[in-house]
């Protein structure tokens, strides 16, 4: 009976309170309402500023992008005009708005205008001057205190021009300027806020029209300027809705904020009043809190700093002697989960990983799983007896990923690259742990992904000397440095009677003087993901001509060489016109020279790979594909790629004298290439007996051992003048 009198009272209590917060609240309120009227125009202003705001930050984006070109241009010893649109594109974002990019002289007049297709459209405005305060003070003003000048564009009403000076051995050679679309400026997601709730208008000073949001209009607008260095516009800017109804909106948010705020007030008491039970709740949101903070949300997993708390408490608690797995997971080819299905398969793609991995500690609760970001995991394997606990782990923790094969009813095939550190040998803390089990990783992508590698000390070798090899090709391609590097030539000999010198492959060597000989193995694949691949392929090609008509000139030989095309190297944009231009400057016929490619080049685009091919072969260019039966091997394409030779791989060579599966490939990849006027090249043939079966087969030429080892030029002249092969 008396604790229902209390609960009686406390209802009471709690009533009184009701009404005294809420004639509080809407005190609060009203004078929130009327305090607004006045705070509008005062949001207006505020806008303007982060109109002014925005505009700049975009502007100085910019101003960055036009840093990084003049660097690249200023560090390019060979820099020429038609260079300036392949330097923009390899250092601008897609997003980037810009509309010209112009260079000017060091009086200040336009001397050369691409747009931002890279179309030349200097006659339009050759000549023009850029009227640059920066130009008065050139000449006078040391180099250092030069800067750059952000201006309104001479071309246009609703564009800017941004100036930067240009220097040559410290002396000024001119100025370069990038042409900004202002208008674009303010299509921007930064704008969203203000264009959600309002309307404006960017003018010139002269009154011409920069940008105007639709539906605007001259009625109730909130007028003032901003300046950025010598840019300044005339913002106009108006509120969709009548002030009052903004204010209303506002006021009512409030209501239902203050609202919210007494009801959790009044619900604090309450538990207050009864027994303390408010206790319990709050143990119970500090315990979500740290859950949260903890928790990966997308798979309930934990997160990175969860689980490396979970780990250094571990290493605290355990004996030196005892032993754990750090197991790094990356899933292969992530990417392109996402850009084929779209972002939420791909999220739920790592929700099915995410699912798998919770299960593991429901059968074994040594195995805690997290995800530490994008699509990699760690899972932490506790107290293992031997390393064949973990090798087993991971043998079926793939085979499981593999196993995932459908997302909402779309087949999505995925696998995983695993690498992992064993405390204490590969580490005894967590930064070490984490650091190693991601070196092996790597180490199980770059042999053939789908796998999983322990780490070694050897793996720290091979990424620092693939770091070290990376660095020294950056160095020496941008210093146009190419004397570590030189060609030799493997001869092609044609199968007949006489076995005649048909043609021959360019090679690349590279010997340094800290590592020694570097394989093309090695550093081709560095050279790809370093991007310097196309400046090396480039040079071997130019190398490769002058070499020919060396041959031409001084001992009356037209031969063929073969130059391989790195994948990387053809889909760069300017490909086809930098080999032509190579060719015709160094006045080699386009004939001689055969372009080899893999089946990897036409494997993303097949259509633009054929309109490549055949624009070089218009030019008179032989085409060979090279690797035939390495790769997709699909003999589907052959008749759709305007090739001229096959290129069978030293693979099926190997073991042709006791497999006649392969022997009886290779003749049917002859039969097949013949009936399509295909020329058959085999690589790799070292023995009498291989070459036989070859020939029997109706291979056309071969290259190998079996005739010659790459050979020097030197020795290419006199194995190509000698009478006996």
């Amino acid at each position: 009976m008396n604790k229902e009198k209390k609960c009686i009272s406390n209802s009471v209590k709690i009533f009184i309170q009701v009404i005294i917060l809420s004639i509080l609240g809407f005190a609060l309120v009203l004078g929130y309402y009327k305090s607004n009227k006045t705070q509008h125009f005062i949001n207006m202003s505020d806008n303007i500023q982060n109109i002014s705001s925005n505009s700049r930050d975009e502007l100085y984006t910019n101003y960055g992008l036009l840093q990084a070109i003049i660097y690249k241009i200023e560090s390019t010893p060979d820099f020429q005009k038609n260079n300036l649109y392949n330097i923009f594109k390899q250092n601008s974002p897609k997003s980037a708005p810009i509309t010209k990019l112009t260079l000017s002289d060091t009086k200040g007049k336009v001397i050369y205008v691409l747009d931002e297709s890279g179309i030349d459209i200097t006659n339009m405005y050759k000549g023009l001057p850029i009227q640059a305060s920066l130009v008065e003070v050139a000449s006078s003003v040391p180099i250092s205190e030069l800067d750059y000048e952000m201006k309104p564009s001479i071309y246009s009403d609703k564009e800017i021009d941004i100036l930067y000076p240009l220097y040559k051995k410290k002396e000024l050679s001119g100025f370069f300027s990038l042409t900004i679309d202002a208008e674009n400026i303010f299509k921007k997601s930064s704008f969203d806020d203000i264009f959600k709730d309002n309307r404006i208008a960017i003018r010139n000073l002269d009154g011409s029209t920069v940008f105007k949001s639709k539906g605007f209009s001259e009625k109730s607008t909130y007028v003032d300027n901003i300046k950025m260095e010598n840019v300044e516009w005339i913002v106009s800017i108006q509120s969709k809705e009548d002030v009052i109804g903004i204010i209303s909106k506002k006021a009512m948010l409030l209501a239902l904020l203050l609202i919210s705020l007494f009801s959790f007030l009044i619900y604090l008491e309450w538990q207050l009043l009864n027994k303390g039970a408010h206790i319990k709740e709050l143990t119970i949101l500090k315990k979500e809190f740290e859950n949260i903070a903890s928790s990966d949300s997308l798979t309930g997993l934990s997160n990175r700093f969860g689980i490396t708390n979970q780990i250094s408490q571990h290493i605290e608690c355990i004996k030196q002697n005892s032993l754990f797995a750090i197991i790094f997971l990356d899933l292969d080819d992530f990417k392109d989960v996402n850009d084929i299905f779209g972002h939420d398969k791909g999220d739920k793609l790592l929700q099915s990983v995410g699912s798998l991995l919770k299960k593991l500690y429901y059968t074994d609760h040594r195995l805690v799983s997290s995800r530490i970001g994008g699509d990699e995991f760690i899972v932490f394997f506790k107290d293992i007896n031997s390393e064949k606990e973990v090798h087993c782990f991971c043998n079926d923790l793939l085979n499981s990923i593999s196993n995932i094969t459908c997302v909402d009813n779309d087949e999505i095939n995925i696998s995983a690259s695993m690498g992992v550190s064993l405390f204490p040998y590969s580490g005894n803390n967590v930064e070490t742990l984490f650091k190693n089990a991601d070196v092996a990783m790597y180490n199980a992508k770059s042999m053939g992904k789908n796998q999983y590698r322990f780490f070694g000390i050897e793996m720290g070798e091979i990424l620092k000397r693939k770091l070290s090899i990376g660095s020294k090709l950056r160095t020496l391609v941008n210093n146009n440095n190419f004397e570590p590097f030189s060609i030799v030539f493997q001869p092609q000999v044609h199968v007949s009677e006489c076995n005649e010198l048909e043609s021959a492959e360019a090679l690349i060597r590279w010997t340094d003087s800290e590592l020694g000989f570097i394989s093309p193995v090695e550093f081709i694949k560095i050279a790809e993901d370093t991007g310097t691949i196309s400046e090396l392929g480039n040079w071997v090609l130019r190398e490769t001509c002058k070499y020919l008509k060396k041959l031409e000139l001084d001992f009356g030989l037209k031969q063929n060489i073969s130059v391989n095309i790195s994948p990387e190297q053809f889909r760069v944009v300017d490909f086809v016109e930098k080999v032509i231009s190579i060719v015709k400057e160094e006045d080699i016929c386009t004939s001689q020279i055969t372009i080899e490619i893999t089946e990897q080049v036409f494997i993303d685009n097949m259509f633009e790979c054929t309109k490549i091919l055949n624009y070089l072969k218009e030019y008179g260019f032989k085409i060979a594909l090279d690797d035939f039966g390495t790769g997709y091997s699909s003999l589907s394409y052959l008749s759709r790629l305007p090739i001229d030779i096959l290129k069978i791989d030293k693979s099926f060579v190997d073991n042709i004298e006791s497999d006649n599966h392969s022997l009886s490939i290779v003749k049917g990849i002859c039969q097949l290439s013949h009936s399509i006027n295909l020329k058959v090249i085999v690589e790799g043939v070292e023995t009498v007996n291989q070459y036989d079966l070859l020939k029997e087969v109706g291979v056309d030429t071969i290259q190998g051992y079996y005739f010659s080892k790459p050979l020097t030029p030197e020795d290419y002249i006199l194995y190509s003048t000698s009478t006996e092969i």
